[in-house]
């Protein structure tokens, strides 16, 4: 049998070591603190990165529900496919005026075969840039609200990954009374497109290349165009 005594002194080792243990640990993590808390920080905001990267191209895209009345649709200058996915808009919203941003491609002369009225729309071909037809579709709405106060409901036509950008703008500027704007992308098959590439933007070249020349765009925006 082990006298009391041997147990005793044990105990007391084997707690002198727990304390010395602690003590060591206590001062590596002090000395590294610094270094853990840099490290710990970076591992966070690699994953933060990680997740904005992801979402990144889904991001760019904004779509409201079609509203009950639509007074102005705006179309930005593009593609053909906003032409024609605004012309659908501007059948289903009878009573709607076309505001189409057209600064080289023609397509007044476009819509004007496919027997449009064009006594429904106002071409716009002095615009060479977003912020420029963004500012242009303010002046119209400020020369409308002088000439009439009721409410104006304005449709925003663009491809779907400019609509973020198209927002961005759209808040910068003053804000109006009695005007509501809505965003309405042209839809994906109309591209042959969908969202899961946007989801998955970095595994498709030319959607990469799309979502990166947007960034770049928005950065551009706030740096010398927010004025």
């Amino acid at each position: 049998m082990i006298p009391l005594r041997v147990l005793s002194i044990a105990s007391k080792l084997r707690l002198n070591a727990i304390q010395i243990l602690f003590g060591c640990m206590l001062t590596i993590i002090n000395k590294f603190k610094k270094l853990l808390i840099i490290s710990g920080a970076a591992v966070v905001l690699v994953i933060l990165a990680s997740v904005a990267i992801r979402k990144a191209g889904v991001w760019l895209l904004v779509k409201d529900p079609l509203p009950d009345k639509v007074d102005v649709v705006f179309t930005f200058a593009g593609d053909r496919n906003r032409v024609d996915y605004s012309s659908e808009f501007m059948i289903k919203y009878s009573d709607s005026h076309w505001l189409l941003s057209d600064f080289k491609n023609g397509y007044i002369n476009y819509i004007s075969k496919k027997g449009f009225d064009l006594s429904r729309v106002t071409v716009v071909d002095t615009c060479v840039s977003t912020i420029s037809e963004v500012k242009c579709l303010f002046g119209y709405l400020k020369e409308q609200q002088i000439k009439n106060s009721q409410k104006i409901s304005v449709g925003l036509v663009s491809s779907p990954y400019h609509m973020r950008r198209i927002k961005l703008m759209v808040k910068s500027q003053a804000r109006m009374k009695n005007v509501s704007f809505s965003y309405h992308p042209v839809p994906m098959n109309m591209y042959n497109a969908s969202k899961l590439m946007y989801e998955r933007w970095w595994r498709h070249k030319n959607t990469s290349e799309v979502v990166i020349l947007e960034y770049q765009k928005i950065l551009y925006f706030y740096l010398f165009d927010n004025k």
